[in-house]
């Protein structure tokens, strides 16, 4: 909840989060919250889902963005803190530098290049990423809150190589190294 307000108090256009709970008949449920078409965010959104039942394989999955698997110990209380105080970092890293730069100046190569990054996160999520397949293939799947992630707008382009001199050139290389 205090996410969602953080991030609305960035708005100036007075968007608001669509609050979407939901419970799953085979066990479980959520929230789902997205806010589009904003004047600082395109797209943000906010996902907390507790799925029961019988999954894929029996496979477990951890919890959001960090992605890890069967947190238990020391405790649960401490397991809840640990994740809450991952949350509530978020807010106090994420929304000074979306302040810092929500204005700057963009050019159309900028926006280019922004999109075409989209699609290779939106090709990772729908290809590779095990989260994501997990939540595909679990019965009862709500594809609205696995597939929130995806950005509003992305760009595919066919063998897109970027020159080696520009910005984003030197980022592909680092990305690549990376690998």
């Amino acid at each position: 909840h205090d996410f969602c307000r953080a991030l609305e108090s960035e708005e100036t256009g007075g968007k608001k989060f669509r609050v979407d709970r939901w419970l799953r008949k085979e066990g479980g449920g959520g929230v789902t919250c997205v806010m589009q078409e904003g004047e600082t965010f395109e797209k943000a959104g906010v996902n907390v889902s507790v799925v029961n039942g019988t999954l894929p394989k029996g496979e477990r999955r951890g919890i959001g963005g960090i992605f890890f698997d069967d947190l238990d110990k020391p405790s649960l209380e401490d397991c809840f803190k640990f994740i809450q105080s991952c949350g509530e970092s978020v807010v106090e890293s994420y929304v000074p530098l979306v302040n810092k730069h929500k204005n700057d100046p963009y050019t159309k190569e900028h926006r280019e290049w922004q999109l075409l990054r989209r699609g290779r996160y939106t090709e990772f999520n729908l290809v590779y990423d095990r989260g994501t397949k997990f939540g595909l293939f679990t019965p009862g799947a709500r594809f609205e809150s696995i597939l929130m992630s995806l950005p509003l707008y992305a760009k595919w382009e066919y063998m897109h190589i970027p020159d080696p001199s520009t910005p984003e050139g030197k980022l592909t290389e680092i990305l690549k190294k990376s690998a």
